[in-house]
């Protein structure tokens, strides 16, 4: 199986940490590796979902990203920015994407371009255990950059419970002006979280 193993979550972090570090099979440049998630074990995940820098593990995490319009962002507002929405009945897959450049085109070219998202797109990023990420066999849909796993909807609980951090926003699409869609820098378009009051 091939992931993008992040270990830590800063690839700038990465580069400056010492080379016997940094040479440990090139674990954090990008890239889709074919090694075991264990050469990443003794790495530290950092949570930068609120801006701050927090040890949360020494665990091999998966980044991983799912593109979503204002409902479904709001629905993980709602759930703290540390779990996706159950999927309704229609929709028996999830389908996190295991790269930035695919999420970024389903947001941009999908969901800002639909009357019912409001032409807005969202991009989120998040951090999931890799030894259970592992299970799940990575999905080419069409072109070879557009991977994705493929959860059953039953597994969204188990699935959330191994989210390491929370889920943040990355990008920001808007298509209302007609056209193409365009980039929004991220927290302007966001939906806020319900108020509890």
């Amino acid at each position: 199986m091939a992931f993008d193993i992040v270990c830590p979550a800063n690839r700038n972090e990465f580069r400056n940490r010492p080379s016997e570090f940094r040479d440990r099979d090139h674990l954090a440049t990008g890239r889709f590796l074919e090694q075991p998630v264990e050469l990443c074990s003794s790495f530290i995940r950092t949570d930068r979902s609120h801006g701050n820098i927090v040890t949360v593990a020494e665990e091999a995490t998966v980044e991983l990203f799912r593109p979503v319009g204002p409902r479904e962002l709001a629905r993980i507002h709602e759930l703290g920015d540390r779990a996706f929405p159950p999927r309704l009945p229609s929709q028996p897959i999830f389908y996190p994407v295991v790269n930035e450049f695919y999420a970024r085109k389903i947001a941009r070219d999908w969901n800002a371009t639909k009357a019912d998202t409001g032409y807005r797109g969202y991009v989120t990023r998040f951090l999931v255990r890799a030894d259970y990420a592992s299970r799940f066999d990575v999905q080419t849909v069409g072109a070879s950059w557009a991977k994705e796993l493929w959860v059953p909807a039953e597994a969204l609980e188990e699935f959330n419970s191994n989210i390491v951090g929370g889920i943040e926003v990355i990008a920001e699409y808007d298509g209302s002006a007609g056209g193409e869609s365009r980039e929004v820098p991220a927290g302007v378009m966001s939906p806020e979280p319900n108020d509890p009051s």
